[in-house]
């Protein structure tokens, strides 16, 4: 007994022996210096990622959280929620979800209503990924020959804006970007009808036109818009028409936006009141860092990943949508639909986009454009400030405007249709479409347009 004693005593040694060195091993390990020097730099790199679209950025960003947190133990609830939402920014969804749900969990008091909301909205974009079917998902052809079609939910043009502006409206949304990401922002900025009017008179005279192009580079791109849509009968503005909302979203390409509604973001937080927009619009920017704004730029027709999708889904329904327009991205398109409709963006992963023959570090670059009969609340949507204003301004100051972008023709109409054929090729993938399906279902492959479609418009159906 006394052996088997002296035995149990030398292994209850042993084992506190090693539990404290493995314990003082992981004290030696825990540095916080080291863990604040990496935390920052970080930081200041998830920032830049974020404001420039930086697929790179994201990356060292990751590195640098990761470390961060290996010098802390592997726990530390801060950093990893962080880290999470870096990799939710950079279409590292999954990876995103698992590391906020984590610090989460470890430390619920620690965080905001906001870092929970980040967590659904990871879990949405989840249900977003387009992943391969494991078999051909049947077409929907045959549906169209016993289903009276629906009509179009999205209208789109080609080269609305002559190329000679083009580059002048990329450097003014641009800046706006930057200036977007700064503490304390305003969401997006309020364009009165007057004043769209007021810049669209000036600009109609020869000789104010080029100072309307500089001082005013955002309202002139908005007045074009507008005698587009006066063309239609559908999207007219009429005389209830008080103004649009307007903001830009360069992202990298994997990261899709998931499903959902545009709303007045101010009278929701704090009136709980949820308005629509009469019309949601959006125009698709060059890049200058992507193969598409070189292409654009010799005249030919180029896409990007990633298509916008608008479903039949209208608010404030929550019944599942039967029928989807999905709309590539072009330099130069321009896509408008009602407020009213659900809508969201497709994520183009790591595999898609070296199948697309992309650069890495190619972006997506949008201006989103809401047109509305009432007003949004501020100062979630506000007035173009002064300093903004000088912003664009000197964003702008140096570009050249070629001799097309004087011409005051510079829309250049070229309504597209919806095209048949190429369906069983374009859609090999599934997706929830951010939990808005209660299943997957087929959808066109997010790398490229239907081949069949060179419009880059194509409708699909769910059963």
């Amino acid at each position: 007994k006394m052996q088997l004693l002296s035995l149990s005593l030398s292994l209850s040694c042993s084992l506190t022996i090693v539990l404290a060195l493995v314990g003082l091993v992981q004290c030696q390990s825990i540095d916080p210096g080291r863990a604040e020097k990496f935390f920052h730099e970080g930081h200041a790199l998830h920032s830049r990622a974020n404001s420039h679209a930086d697929a790179a950025a994201f990356e060292e960003a990751i590195i640098n959280y990761k470390q961060a947190l290996d010098s802390m133990g592997g726990q530390h609830a801060a950093t990893q929620y962080y880290l999470g939402t870096c990799q939710l920014d950079s279409g590292k969804f999954e990876e995103g979800v698992k590391n906020v749900a984590a610090a989460l969990k470890a430390e619920p008091d620690t965080f905001g209503p906001e870092a929970f909301q980040r967590l659904t909205a990871g879990q949405q974009s989840v249900d977003m990924i387009c992943r391969e079917a494991s078999e051909q998902p049947p077409s929907s052809a045959d549906d169209r020959l016993v289903r009276q079609e629906p009509r179009a939910l999205v209208t789109a043009w080609d080269d609305v804006f002559d190329r000679g502006f083009l580059p002048t409206l990329t450097a003014a949304a641009t800046a706006l970007q930057r200036e977007q990401h700064k503490e304390n922002a305003p969401r997006t900025l309020w364009f009165p009808a007057e004043d769209i009017l007021k810049v669209g008179r000036k600009f109609e005279e020869p000789n104010e036109r080029v100072q309307a192009m500089k001082e005013h580079p955002l309202h002139v791109a908005v007045y074009h818009l507008y005698k587009l849509l006066s063309q239609t009968e559908d999207s007219k503005p009429g005389d209830s028409w008080r103004g649009c909302e307007l903001w830009v979203r360069r992202q990298v390409l994997g990261a899709g936006v998931t499903t959902h509604f545009d709303l007045d973001i101010g009278s929701k937080r704090r009136q709980k009141i949820e308005r629509a927009p009469w019309r949601s619009s959006i125009t698709y920017l060059p890049s200058v860092s992507s193969k598409d704004s070189q292409q654009f730029a010799a005249g030919a027709a180029s896409f990007l990943p990633g298509p916008t999708f608008v479903l039949d889904q209208v608010h404030p329904s929550s019944e599942p949508p039967s029928v989807a327009d999905f709309v590539w991205p072009r330099a130069g398109r321009f896509a408008v639909f009602d407020g009213k409709l659900a809508h969201g963006v497709l994520p183009c992963d790591e595999k898609r986009i070296r199948q697309a023959e992309l650069d890495p570090n190619s972006i997506r670059f949008t201006m989103l454009v809401n047109w509305w009969t009432e007003v949004p609340a501020a100062p979630e949507c506000s007035l173009v400030s002064s300093s903004v204003q000088e912003v664009l301004r000197r964003a702008v100051a140096d570009v050249e405007l070629k001799e097309g972008a004087l011409s005051s023709s510079m829309l250049l109409v070229r309504r597209e249709g919806e095209e048949e054929g190429g369906v069983e090729e374009a859609m090999r993938c599934e997706s929830k479409l951010g939990g808005v399906l209660k299943s997957a279902a087929a959808v066109p492959c997010p790398e490229s347009p239907p081949p069949a479609t060179s419009s880059g418009l194509q409708r699909v159906y769910f059963s």
